[in-house]
């Protein structure tokens, strides 16, 4: 009866030895078969990562996240140099003192003070107090903008209109370029976060 038992024991012992064998095999297969499909997985993702074109419903290719990141920086850098030009370039007794102001934070100093110059040389800010002639600009197009290193570049073409009440009473084109640097955004003064480094601008001819 003894000898039974210990051989029953034995060919239990050596069944879940057995048994803890194949469970480990299973174990290290199943192991095996997780990792080969996570790297296949990650592998096809990468390989066909940038053959991947997704399109709008009209059938173009949405952009990139670098061309939007582009398109996001050109479209900033185009409203913060239509605020500079018409802070500048838009004088009237009403507004003058405040768009000054405002220029400052956008433009540097020595920059500002040669084109606050040549206005008063030409009597603009006088016609403007004394007078009421309004000077109103419109932004007419860029010439340039380069954003592919910083600091950026632009350039581009106003137009100035001077008003005597309703009546049109002088015309002229000005012609702007200059490097644009970033700096940390401030509300409201600077809520693009660019700054006019280098910044200028002169009167267009008809030789120019």
């Amino acid at each position: 009866m003894e000898e039974k038992l210990i051989n029953v024991y034995n060919q239990t012992t050596e069944g879940i030895i057995a048994s803890k064998r194949n469970n480990k095999a299973l174990l290290f297969m199943f192991l095996f078969c997780f990792i080969s499909m996570l790297f296949f997985t990650g592998y096809i993702y990468f390989k066909s990562i940038n053959l991947i074109h997704v399109v709008e419903t009209n059938g173009n290719p949405l952009p990139t996240r670098l061309e939007r990141k582009e398109r996001l920086i050109s479209a900033s850098i185009q409203d913060f140099t239509i605020k500079v030009n018409s802070y500048i370039n838009n004088i009237n007794r009403m507004t003058l003192n405040e768009n000054m102001a405002r220029a400052r934070f956008l433009v540097s100093n020595s920059d500002l003070q040669f084109i606050y110059n040549t206005y008063n040389t030409n009597r603009l800010y006088d016609k403007a107090k004394q007078q009421g002639i309004e000077y109103k600009s419109e932004f007419i197009e860029f010439l340039e903008l380069d954003i592919t290193k910083k600091p950026y570049f632009i350039s581009y073409i106003s137009k100035t209109t001077a008003y005597d009440g309703v009546n049109i009473v002088e015309e002229f084109y000005i012609q702007a370029e200059g490097y644009i640097t970033e700096q940390t955004p401030q509300y409201e003064e600077t809520i693009h976060g660019f700054y006019f480094s280098e910044y200028k601008q002169k009167f267009i001819t008809s030789d120019d």
